[in-house]
């Protein structure tokens, strides 16, 4: 599928300690966002295609996403850096995966290009940067990548960028968190759902999740730059394939999160753990707008 697509130039501006790197209004979201407070993406509920504008996806041969990402503005999306490692831990060359935004559904991926439902689009990575501190095949508060497009993204109805998180003083109490990842932890029950998956998951202090971890002896360490998302009782959280996908503030719409690691998926007392986008900005500033 091929689109006209122009260059835009970038710019950054902070308001009300919003991050906006793009001169097209970033997502914000709706009301609808805070009817689902028990929902969740393992066993979650259907996205609606308006509440995740900025969803992007990384996918292999035949439209099998293996992670998801962020658009963050006309040229650049964010993702976890570990999805771009390859079975060598190496990092994998841009012609090796295929990407897509404003994608909703699978299907629109291999949809033919006069079907009306296909609305997803397809972009092209000319290069990926990843954080300089991240090592492939190490479980790290640096799980943090962008890939610069060879061409502009034209913002529509289908396709928005997402403002990041200038001040963690600012985040509400739960966050969405979004994905075509596995809907269980067990492969011979779960599965990769048609529509894009959303769930409310509440924050959890970092000396909170470090204990949860402690209490069943594992040894994860929870920097300042992490951030622990999940239910109290497990069920809601991310799984195996959302891995680089947005965690967004349930209230300014702000990329507060990266999908990272954690154990298992909707364990009780396992919260998932994300990358804290604020601790980044200027990392992500300093590539964006060159």
């Amino acid at each position: 599928m091929k689109r006209c697509i122009v260059l835009i130039s970038l710019v950054s501006i902070t308001i009300s300690k919003d991050i906006i790197l793009s001169k097209y209004p970033c997502y914000k979201p709706t009301s609808q966002h805070m009817n689902y407070r028990n929902a969740r993406i393992v066993g979650g509920y259907d996205a609606k295609r308006e509440n995740t504008l900025y969803m992007g996806v990384l996918t292999r041969s035949g439209g099998n996403v293996f992670c998801g990402s962020s658009v963050i503005s006309e040229k650049f999306l964010i993702v976890a850096a570990h999805c771009l490692c390859n079975s060598q831990n190496k990092i994998m060359m841009p012609n090796q995966m295929r990407v897509y935004v404003g994608i909703n559904k699978i299907s629109e991926i291999n949809a033919n290009e006069n079907n009306e439902l296909n609305k997803a689009l397809e972009v092209f990575v000319e290069k990926i940067i990843i954080h300089p501190n991240y090592k492939c095949g190490k479980k790290t508060d640096t799980d943090i990548a962008l890939l610069q497009l060879k061409r502009a993204i034209i913002f529509n109805e289908n396709i928005r960028p997402v403002c990041l998180e200038g001040d963690d003083n600012d985040m509400s109490s739960h966050a969405v968190v979004s994905g075509f990842g596995l809907t269980n932890e067990n492969f011979e029950i779960a599965i990769k759902p048609e529509i894009l998956q959303s769930a409310i998951v509440e924050l959890w202090s970092n000396e909170e999740c470090q204990t949860s971890y402690a209490n069943i002896n594992k040894s994860f360490v929870i920097s300042n730059r992490q951030i622990c998302a999940g239910g109290r009782n497990g069920h809601s959280d991310s799984c195996y394939s959302d891995s680089g996908g947005p965690l967004i503030d349930s209230i300014s719409g702000n990329l507060i999160g990266i999908v990272s690691n954690g154990i298992g998926c909707g364990r009780k007392g396992l919260p998932g753990v994300y990358v804290r986008v604020s601790k980044y900005k200027q990392w992500i500033q300093q590539h964006v707008l060159l």
